[in-house]
């Protein structure tokens, strides 16, 4: 009789295609944040892994448990930083009022500068410029 381990509930989560634990996920994350900043300020030639580690606060063996390569890591932090952009410009043009011109004001709302105070490129603006030149 073939003895099958049971998944404590709540302890074990299928993550693309691997068990993982619920924490995981914040770990995942705080290295794509930290490879969206390493990329955006050194380029993808000069960002290393042990550097992107150490910004967020892991090893380079973490970065490896979730990515094959920097290049691998290079498409998801610009994925997530596409996503967080766009998330967030969602979340901030909800608060305009409707006047019936949605499609409009997503497309004038993606001419003006995030921030009228920092007219500096954004993460995101920076890493799309690194992925051309990549």
């Amino acid at each position: 009789m073939s003895k099958e381990h049971a998944k404590p509930a709540g302890r074990i989560v299928n993550i693309d295609g691997r068990d993982r634990r619920p924490w995981a996920l914040q770990t995942r994350d705080k290295i794509l944040n930290a490879a969206v900043e390493e990329i955006a300020e050194r380029g993808f030639e000069r960002a290393r892994l042990v550097d992107i580690a150490e910004r967020a606060g892991v090893t380079v063996g973490s970065i490896y448990t979730w990515y094959r390569d920097k290049t691998d890591l290079f498409t998801a932090a610009l994925d997530h930083a596409i996503e967080e952009q766009r998330s967030n410009n969602e979340r901030i043009l909800s608060l305009l009022p409707d006047h019936g011109n949605g499609a409009w004001t997503w497309k004038i709302a993606a001419m003006v500068p995030r921030n009228t105070k920092d007219e500096t490129p954004s993460a995101t603006q920076r890493l799309l410029v690194e992925a051309v030149y990549a």
